[in-house]
């Protein structure tokens, strides 16, 4: 990759990946919550009506967590990677990039997506 002038000495692409992770961290609890909210309530109602300690309820929704992540991470994803460059395209902030010699490979390298396109194709 070429080396391009910078005149701030600031690196473009960590405050890109710093949102993209803020929003996919915001939809992972999102999801995870609302996935979990069913089993929510029946640990609850273990906790109270059967006396069961609260140790082993939260061992049972530790439990449950790994279940409901292999849902919620691709959905958290795709939520965060449509935020991070709507508020871009809404900012004119791509077409900014696109203007000082970035092409469109180059702005996603450090989202998902181009990390699964350099472990697939290089």
């Amino acid at each position: 990759m070429k080396t391009r002038y910078n005149p701030t000495g600031e690196d473009t692409l960590p405050p890109i990946l710093k949102e993209f992770l803020e929003n996919l961290f915001l939809g992972l609890i999102i999801f995870t919550f609302v996935l979990l909210l069913d089993h929510l309530f029946e640990l609850v109602d273990l906790l109270l009506n059967k006396g069961v300690g609260i140790g082993l309820t939260l061992k049972l929704l530790l439990l449950l967590l790994p279940s409901s992540l292999s849902l919620t991470l691709p959905i958290s994803t795709l939520l965060a990677t449509l935020l991070t460059f709507g508020r871009l395209s809404e900012n004119n902030e791509i077409t900014a990039v696109r203007a000082s010699g970035l092409c469109r490979l180059e702005l996603c390298e450090n989202t998902p997506g181009g990390g699964l396109r350099r472990v697939t194709f290089f």
